[in-house]
């Protein structure tokens, strides 16, 4: 008996390595050794310690006891479920999900929204609305006269949306002090291309960094904004903020984090498998409501706009969520980022403690952090004694390129 269990091990990992499908399906038996085999090739793969990883490869405690059997199930959440009728189970959390959002960021009743598969999306989602809104307030059916402005540390999808979405793209400075976009540099970006004739400016700003895990000073950027526009009436903005990294624990680290306060901010993304461990795809995308007519489409076989980007969604992601929220509540979530933010401090504290010229970027409420050096030998010396590994990172400071050594970390809560 061994030695065909032996066989059929060898088989079915043979079969992993295969590039061509199987003309014939396997056995219950082999199946059996084919879950096993794969479960352990997961759990080996699994680096949730890791503080340079930066999303769980386990999920969270709660959906693992709770939705064992529940992906069996395909709910699909076609549709946009905070401005129609839920039908579903899942249609339904979603609604309540996107209402209970609204209410921790404190949102009018103006604001409505998705889930999603990430702030990738969410950020292709925010530049194609931001561009069709664009052209609509300057009456124009091109997008010469537009452009993005993105900060040298933002995420990569920026860059992909803009192509997208086909509009200009170019780099702003940030402050090597803060670690983020400065914000008087970028008002002198902003009148400098105004001169040139461009009127339309898609603005993306981040509230973690995936680098540094600094925050964007939305609120001042939005002041500086209204303020250039009293004096240039024909210069039209559209500001969004990326989240996926703070978007969720500054729900439960920062009292007054209401983004949608400020008038021109249009629309926020965030993830929830980053900070929770929700499987993925788990994000969700908040906006003025105002903003779908500029993107929705019919849906003729079910008589029903759609104004999300990628239609068919899946529905137990969302269930997954739910349970999540609903499974740990309010103060478990709360310890468990405070948790994560002592294990940051403590780490901080033994690189404080190396009197080397090591910079530590580090926001207090932020369970992200990163180090910065332009030593080589530093960098090097970081790697081997606390197992790491740095980047070297191109950043845009007073209008020049300059590269560093940049560790990034993360300490995410262990809710596995």
């Amino acid at each position: 008996m061994f030695g065909i269990k032996t066989k059929i091990k060898k088989k079915i990992s043979n079969s992993l390595n295969k590039k061509k499908f199987n003309q014939k399906g396997i056995s219950l038996f082999e199946l059996f050794f084919l879950k096993k085999i794969i479960l352990q090739q997961l759990e080996n793969e699994a680096s949730f310690n890791n503080i340079q990883t930066p999303v769980s490869n386990k999920t969270n405690y709660i959906v693992k006891k709770t939705m064992k059997n529940m992906y069996q199930f395909m709910p699909n959440n076609l549709g946009n479920w905070s401005i129609s009728k839920p039908h579903s189970l899942t249609t339904n959390l979603e609604n309540n999900l996107i209402r209970a959002l609204k209410n921790s960021y404190s949102c009018s009743t103006d604001i409505i929204g998705h889930f999603g598969s990430g702030s990738t999306e969410g950020n292709i989602f925010a530049s194609w609305i931001g561009r069709n809104y664009l052209q609509k307030k300057l009456f124009i059916k091109d997008t010469k006269s537009i452009i993005m402005l993105k900060s040298s540390l933002a995420h990569y999808s920026i860059d992909k949306a803009a192509d997208i979405v086909g509009v200009k793209i170019e780099e702003s400075n940030i402050k090597i002090e803060t670690m983020n976009l400065s914000e008087q540099q970028l008002l002198k970006q902003i009148n400098k291309l105004y001169k040139k004739g461009i009127k339309g400016f898609l603005i993306p700003l981040t509230l973690g960094y995936t680098v540094s895990g600094t925050e964007d000073n939305y609120i001042l950027i939005h002041k500086l904004i209204q303020a250039f526009q009293k004096s240039h009436s024909d210069a039209k903005f559209f500001i969004w903020l990326d989240t996926a990294f703070s978007g969720i624990s500054n729900i439960y680290t920062k009292n007054n984090f209401r983004p949608f306060e400020n008038k021109d901010i249009q629309l926020i993304t965030s993830d929830f498998h980053k900070i929770l461990s929700v499987p993925y795809p788990s994000s969700f995308m908040l906006y003025r409501s105002s903003l779908v007519n500029l993107i929705s489409k019919e849906i003729p076989y079910i008589d029903q706009l759609d104004t999300t980007l990628l239609g068919s969604r899946p529905g137990i992601n969302i269930l997954a969520t739910w349970i999540t929220l609903f499974g740990l509540g309010k103060t478990t979530i709360q310890k468990h980022i405070q948790d994560s933010l002592q294990r940051k401090n403590i780490f901080l504290t033994k690189i404080e403690q190396e009197s080397k010229n090591i910079r530590i970027v580090s926001d207090q409420k932020s369970v992200q952090a990163c180090l910065i050096t332009d030593n080589f030998k530093i960098t090097t010396y970081l790697n081997k004694k606390y197992n790491l590994n740095a980047i070297n990172y191109e950043l845009k400071i007073n209008n020049k390129k300059k590269k560093l050594f940049i560790h990034k970390l993360y300490f995410f809560p262990r809710i596995i």
